[in-house]
């Protein structure tokens, strides 16, 4: 199976990317320093070609809930777009369970892109962490 990985080069996208090709799927690595700029989509069509799925693991360093809406929907909306133009199957968006019962700014951002990845034009879910997935990849990159 062939996955991008967007924010592939962040904590969590890293990863994610190693976790996908220690079960033998090629890995896409999307991210800025790669050439991927996910709010305007330049790159983004090369990094999609003959992808079967995208996990999403972007992230911004704000606590302002303005500027992480208007990141996360950007993002977001670019993505549906070319995944769709793209012909990928499935998008999973790494989110936080119980976001939406805490007023923080930054969650308000993970809120709205979760709304965004509802509109049928890919089918998109919510993926969360756990503290296990963490730890045994912590564990993996430590050896």
């Amino acid at each position: 199976m062939k996955v991008t990985v967007i924010g592939g080069t962040g904590v969590a996208g890293r990863w994610t990317a190693e976790a996908r090709q220690a079960l033998g799927h090629e890995a896409v690595v999307a991210a800025r320093s790669a050439g991927v700029d996910l709010v305007t989509g330049n790159g983004l069509d090369l990094a999609l070609a003959g992808a079967d799925a995208v996990l999403d693991t972007t992230n911004v360093a704000t606590s302002r809930a303005q500027a992480s809406r208007e990141f996360f929907e950007a993002t977001s909306q670019t993505l549906m777009r070319m995944t769709a133009s793209a012909g990928v199957r499935h998008i999973v968006a790494l989110s936080i369970i119980g976001i939406g019962r805490v007023p923080i700014g930054y969650y308000q951002g993970k809120l709205r892109q979760e709304e965004v990845l509802r509109e049928p034009t890919v089918p998109g879910l919510r993926g969360t962490q756990t503290f296990a997935e963490w730890f045994a990849a912590s564990a993996n990159s430590a050896r």
